[in-house]
């Protein structure tokens, strides 16, 4: 059975959206390789980059990773978020967590997506994450136009 990891951001005026993703497994089964980006890469995840249109709706592109949109943060990073002074390295994390977006003002949008098969005599499978999200917004934004934070699980197998 196939599934389908998808993260989804969007940062837009005067706004900021961070996202810092962790990944570990639990089970029987081997972790998807670079499932935690214990590569210091991107490699097997798919990145988007785009933006936000005035219904909402998100209108990506598949791109290679994108600096300043798709980050790799080192667990060695000493950097603090801006706003709320925390690290932003997850400290449940292994070697790197990820950050998608920035403070840039626009309708920006930002999407990691991994496709990995559980094995079909796996029972029960985990996929635990840990993330933090920063949004920033004025309150003149319509709720179309704020930062959003989307997570889904798609079994790519049976639609579902």
């Amino acid at each position: 059975m196939q599934k389908k990891f998808t993260r989804n951001t969007c940062s837009f005026l005067i706004s900021l959206c961070s996202l810092l993703m962790f990944f570990s497994s639990a089970g029987h089964a081997q972790c998807p390789p670079n499932i935690g980006f214990e590569t210091g890469s991107f490699q097997n995840w798919d990145c988007y980059i785009g933006s936000r249109i005035r219904s909402g709706t998100l209108n990506l592109n598949s791109t290679a990773p994108i600096p300043n949109r798709h980050s790799l943060i080192p667990h060695t990073s000493t950097q603090k978020d801006k706003y709320g002074r925390f690290p932003v390295f997850s400290p449940g994390g292994g070697k790197y967590s990820v950050m998608l977006g920035n403070e840039q003002d626009g309708a920006q949008a930002e999407q990691i997506s991994y496709i990995f098969t559980i094995p079909v005599n796996q029972l029960n499978f985990s996929l635990v994450y840990n993330y933090a999200l920063v949004f920033s917004y004025t309150a003149t934004e319509e709720n179309f136009e704020r930062p959003r934070f989307t997570a889904k699980i798609f079994d790519v197998t049976d639609n579902t």
